[in-house]
């Protein structure tokens, strides 16, 4: 919606973000907590962006970065491994799922900002397809799932 504006650079950094923290809202509805407090959680809660981001801000404000590179910002500032779920497997390449990533490929379903901070930041990450609950939970109690690793 907001990329329908046309708009760019600041406007359309903030516009983006005030629109993540309206989805967690909506999240939050279905009784999860949210906080906006950037933290080592405890239990499940909804992280609400825009008030942490304008607080401290390194991310170009650019439609390079979206909420992938955002997620990825927060996990290196937390230490937390990041687990990005997604409606595809993972990161495809040359028509290939690729298992593990440790450069930068041309995707689409990451932004385009996103592996080169993960690699960079060494985030621990895993790409998996979101629409497959059972594969998370499996993933959870460490278990081998289809999926992306970037880096290690």
């Amino acid at each position: 919606m907001i990329r329908r504006t046309g708009l760019e650079g600041e406007y359309a950094h903030w516009m983006a973000i005030a629109a993540m923290e309206q989805f967690g809202w909506l999240i939050a509805s279905r009784g999860v907590e949210c906080v906006s407090l950037l933290h080592r959680p405890e239990e499940l809660e909804v992280f609400l962006p825009y008030i942490p981001l304008r607080e401290c801000d390194p991310l170009p404000h650019t439609w390079a970065v979206t909420s992938d590179t955002i997620a990825a910002w927060v996990a290196h500032v937390l230490g937390l491994e990041l687990i990005i779920l997604k409606s595809v497997e993972g990161l495809v390449e040359g028509g290939e799922l690729q298992e593990r990533v440790t450069g930068a490929i041309e995707t689409k379903v990451v932004d385009p900002c996103f592996i080169s901070f993960v690699l960079g930041n060494k985030v621990k990450t895993t790409i998996m397809n979101g629409k497959v609950p059972e594969r998370l939970d499996s993933f959870l109690r460490g278990y081998p799932v289809t999926g992306t690793t970037i880096g290690f």
